[in-house]
C-alpha cells in the first residue's frame, strides 16, 4: 500500500515544510522551514560547531582516562574557528548539491566528522572513553528541536549500523545507499567490531565486492565520502549496547536518525517512505520502530515490497528471577495494519529498526556502561525515551527486511559477542539497567554503577533533578518529561511483583491504544500529553475489548453450527480461541459438530 494517497507524496523542502505545518509551526514556506532547521549562516550540518562544545567523557572521568591516541589529541587541538567559520559558512551553499561538493567547497569535513582521524585507529578497551568520538551538541543558541542539517534542500538521514564480525554488513550499507531515492542525503555511521590482523576472515563493512578502480559505481565506492567508520577490536566488544553507544557518538546533527542491524535489506525509495510515514504521525517526537519481517519472499526483482503485513510491538513479559527480573520482548504479531493512513501507537521500542528526528539520539543515547546486556537493551532505551517525551509507533508499511538465521542457512553459526563473556561481569550491567529505569524498586542503589546516570537514565522531573543532571540542551524540552511510574501504570506492569496485564496486544494491534491516546498530541507536535491520562485503566479497557471479541465470536459460532459447514466451524473456532472468553458449552458443541462432520 502507498504510504500516502497518490498525488500527496511531497519531496524535498516542500515535504519538510508540510511536516512543520502539520506540527503547527508557523513557517509558511519551505525556505522558512529550512532556515528554522539550521539558522543562517550555517544552513548545512551544524555539527561543525561541535568541536568547541562537545566532550568525549564527563569531567570526573577525564582524570582517570588513559592518554588519548594521537588522533584524539589532534582533534582536541583543532581550532574551533576551522569548524565554526570555514566549514559552517561554506558547506552546502546553494550551489552545493552533495556531501562531496560540500566537502570540496569547504576544504574539510562538513559535519564535524573527519574520517581521517579514525582511519588508523582500532579501538580497544585499554584506550578508554577519550579515544571514542565526542558527542555532538547543537551550536550555541540553537534549540535542539530546531536543529537538523540539509543537503541539496533535502533533510539528511543519519543511518547507524553496529556490526559484530558480520559478513553481511557491507551488503546492508550498499542496500541503503543504492535504494535510497536521495542517497546523497544519507550519512552512514558504521561501528565495525572485527578481528583484525593477518589471517582474519572478517569482512570489512566498507570493502566493496570489486575494487573501486574496476567498478566505481558500486555504492561503497560512489558514496564512500558519506560513510563514517569506527573500528573496534572484536576482543573488546561487550555487546550491542556499547557498539550503539559508539554509534550514537558518531551522530553529527542530521535531521533524521535511523538505527538498524547489520544484516538487513532495503526496498526502493525507502527514505521517502520512512519520511512520509514519520510525517503522518504529526508528532516531532515520534519513534517509528518495530521488529522487522523476514526478508525471505518479501522483495520483488524491482526492489519493491511484496508484503502487506507489518509487525507491531506489544508482546512482552518479565524474564529472570530476583530483583533483576526485567521485561523481555517476545515474538510480535504481524498483520495488515488496521490503520493505513498513519503509523499506530505502540508501547515498546525495537533496537533492530528505529527512525526518528535526530534530537532523539542526542537526548537518549545508548548507555556507556551496560556490558554484555542483550535482552535489556530495548527496554532501557524505550522506557528512557518515553520519559523524555518520545512516543513509539509501528509503521503501516515495511520498507526494510531482516535476514533471520531460522530461515537462512548462511547466518547459522555466525560469530556473536558472547565470545567475550568470560572477561566481563554481565550481572553488573543488568543491575544498572533495571536500577536506572526503576524496574527494580527494591534494588539497593549501592548495588549498581551510577556513572553518568542522568545522561543515561530517566528524564529529570523537578528543577532540583534538572540542576543535578546538568544536561542543558540534552535534557527534555520544558514540560515534556514524564514519570516512569505512569508508563508502568498505563500499560499494566507491576515492577515489584514482576507481572504485567495479559492480552496487551489486543489493546495495541486493534488500534485502541492509538484511539485512546493520539488525540492528546500536543498542539506543537512535541509528543503526547499523557498527564491527562493518569486515571486511564488498562484492565478496564482490555475487559471491554475482550467482551466485544467474545460476543462476536459466539455469534459466529452459532451461525457456523447452524450452517453445519466445516470451513465455517474451523474459522469460528479459531476466532473463539483468540477471544478467550467464549461460553465453554458453545465451544464444546462446535467442536463436537466439527468432529462429527469430519468423520462423515
Amino acid at each position: 500500500p502507498e504510504p500516502v494517497p497518490p498525488g500527496e507524496k511531497l519531496e524535498g523542502d516542500d515535504q519538510t515544510a508540510n511536516h512543520h505545518k502539520q506540527m503547527g509551526h508557523d513557517f509558511g514556506s519551505a525556505a522558512a522551514a529550512a532556515s528554522h532547521a539550521t539558522p543562517p549562516p550555517s544552513r548545512g550540518p551544524p555539527g561543525a560547531e561541535a568541536s568547541s562544545t562537545s566532550h568525549a567523557v564527563a569531567p570526573a572521568a577525564q582524570a582517570a582516562a588513559p592518554a588519548a591516541p594521537a588522533a584524539s589529541a589532534a582533534r582536541a587541538a583543532a581550532p574551533a574557528a576551522r569548524a565554526a567559520e570555514t566549514i559552517a559558512s561554506k558547506f552546502l551553499s546553494p550551489a552545493a548539491a552533495t556531501f562531496e561538493e560540500g566537502i570540496r567547497s569547504a576544504g574539510g569535513s562538513p559535519t564535524g566528522w573527519d574520517q581521517q582521524e579514525y582511519n588508523g585507529l582500532i579501538w580497544d578497551s585499554s584506550m578508554g572513553e577519550r579515544a571514542l568520538p565526542p558527542f555532538w551538541e547543537p551550536p550555541a543558541g540553537v534549540d535542539l528541536d530546531s536543529s537538523g542539517s540539509y543537503v541539496n534542500n533535502q533533510p539528511t538521514i543519519f543511518l547507524m549500523v553496529a556490526s559484530y564480525r558480520d559478513f553481511q554488513c557491507r551488503d546492508t550499507v550498499s542496500s541503503a545507499l543504492s535504494r535510497a531515492a536521495h542517497a546523497f542525503r544519507v550519512a552512514v555511521a558504521v561501528v565495525e567490531q572485527n578481528a583484525y590482523g593477518p589471517g582474519t576472515e572478517d569482512q570489512s563493512c566498507v570493502e566493496p565486492h570489486k575494487p573501486c578502480a574496476q567498478d566505481p559505481e558500486q555504492p561503497l565506492c560512489k558514496y564512500a565520502h558519506q560513510i563514517r567508520l569506527f573500528k573496534v577490536d572484536s576482543k573488546s566488544a561487550t555487546g550491542p549496547v556499547f557498539a550503539r553507544h559508539v554509534g550514537d557518538r558518531m551522530y553529527r546533527g542530521e535531521y533524521y536518525a535511523m538505527q538498524l542491524d547489520a544484516h538487513v535489506t532495503f526496498i526502493k525509495d525507502w527514505d521517502l517512505l520512512m519520511i512520509s510515514q514519520f510525517h503522518e504521525t504529526k508528532n516531532d517526537y515520534a519513534l517509528l520502530s518495530t521488529y522487522l519481517t523476514d526478508v525471505q519472499g518479501s522483495i520483488d526483482a524491482q526492489g519493491r515490497s511484496k508484503r502487506r503485513t507489518r509487525p507491531i510491538m506489544c508482546n512482552s513479559h518479565f524474564e529472570g528471577g530476583g530483583q533483576t527480573s526485567h521485561l523481555r520482548h517476545l515474538a510480535q504479531p504481524e498483520e495488515v495494519a488496521v490503520m493505513q493512513d498513519t503509523p499506530m501507537l505502540e508501547p515498546f521500542w525495537a533496537a533492530g529498526m528505529s527512525f526518528s528526528r535526530g534530537h532523539f539520539v542526542v537526548r537518549v543515547p545508548y548507555d556507556c556502561c551496560l556490558p554484555m546486556l542483550f535482552q535489556g537493551e530495548e527496554i532501557s532505551i524505550g522506557i528512557r525515551a518515553w520519559t523524555f517525551g518520545y512516543d513509539m509507533y509501528a509503521p503501516h508499511t515495511s520498507v526494510i527486511f531482516h535476514e533471520y538465521a531460522v530461515n537462512s542457512a548462511r547466518r547459522r553459526g555466525v560469530h556473536a559477542f558472547w565470545e567475550n563473556r568470560a572477561a566481563v561481569d554481565a550481572a553488573a550491567g543488568m543491575r544498572r539497567m533495571v536500577g536506572l529505569i526503576k524496574m527494580a524498586p527494591d534494588l539497593s542503589p549501592a548495588s549498581y554503577d551510577h556513572k553518568d546516570e542522568f545522561r543515561y537514565g530517566l528524564a529529570p522531573l523537578t528543577p532540583e533533578q534538572e540542576r543535578k543532571a546538568g544536561l542543558g540542551s540534552k535534557g527534555p524540552a520544558p514540560g515534556l518529561a514524564r514519570p516512569v511510574e505512569l508508563f508502568y501504570k498505563l500499560f499494566g506492569m507491576d515492577t515489584r511483583k514482576k507481572t504485567m496485564v495479559p492480552e496487551l496486544c489486543k489493546f495495541v494491534k486493534s488500534g485502541k491504544m492509538h484511539e485512546a491516546f493520539s488525540n492528546s498530541l500536543r498542539p506543537n507536535g512535541k509528543g503526547i500529553d499523557y498527564s491527562v491520562h493518569e486515571d486511564f485503566d488498562i484492565k478496564a479497557a482490555l475487559d471491554e475489548i475482550l467482551t466485544k471479541l467474545s460476543r462476536g465470536a459466539e455469534d459466529l459460532l452459532r451461525a457456523a453450527i447452524a450452517k453445519k459447514k466445516i470451513p465455517a466451524l474451523q474459522n469460528s473456532l479459531e476466532m473463539a480461541n483468540r477471544a478467550k472468553r467464549v461460553n465453554p458449552k458453545l465451544l464444546a458443541e462446535a467442536n463436537a459438530l466439527l468432529s462429527e462432520l469430519k468423520r462423515v
